[in-house]
């Protein structure tokens, strides 16, 4: 594999499972208990599946509009990074060593709603601008629409996008600042508790 001028090919798909981990919600194990056994034969595992997965996305809508709604007075601040950001209080913020970057994820206390922040070294230090054609240089399969360039505070210049994989669309927002490529990723419903952070965000 020819070597990824964001240095972030592994990074991309890193990232991506990652939300499915964080965000998925519950993992369906009918079949462990017989539940397929006791519905009629008009119901297969895709229908039970999509009905869950209905469900679920309801459930994410209702709270992600909840918590957006509320009041932005929590701030998390990265002297590493040198950003900062205002969240909501429905949020909890941790952030841990993900190979060689860091991610920062903010979600409710279900799991199933806010976003993550996944920050790499850009190797080609000449990259300023991130763009569609180059994340498919890096990662030619990743499925990507509604792409418009975005501007995070004086610096920060990238692409949003939504991305989908298996079926499951998310919002992503990338952008370099600074000689850190920056992954923002959020559930589809999660869409404007994200684009409400991201307003928020500085850089020093």
């Amino acid at each position: 594999m020819p070597k990824s001028d964001l240095h972030n090919a592994k990074g991309g798909v890193k990232i991506s499972l990652l939300v499915v981990v964080i965000f998925a919600g519950g993992v369906w194990y009918g079949a462990e208990h017989g539940w397929f056994n006791e519905v009629g034969s008009d119901y297969t595992l895709d229908v039970i599946v999509q009905q869950r997965q209905e469900e679920e996305q309801k459930i994410r809508t209702h709270t992600s509009e909840k918590i957006a709604a509320a009041e932005y007075s929590e701030v998390f601040k990265s002297d590493k990074y040198k950003f900062s950001l205002f969240y909501p209080a429905g949020l909890t913020a941790v952030n841990f060593q993900d190979g060689n970057g860091e991610t920062f994820l903010f979600q409710d206390s279900s799991a199933k709603v806010g976003f993550q922040i996944y920050i790499t070294p850009v190797e080609d230090a000449s990259i300023q601008v991130i763009t569609k054609e180059l994340i498919l240089k890096d990662i030619p399969d990743m499925q990507i629409s509604d792409d418009q360039p975005v501007l995070l505070g004086e610096n920060g210049k990238g692409l949003a996008f939504i991305e989908t994989t298996g079926g499951e669309k998310r919002r992503q927002v990338w952008f370099a600042v600074g000689g850190y490529l920056y992954q923002i990723t959020a559930p589809i419903e999660s869409d404007g508790l994200l684009q409400k952070t991201l307003n928020t965000m500085k850089f020093n």
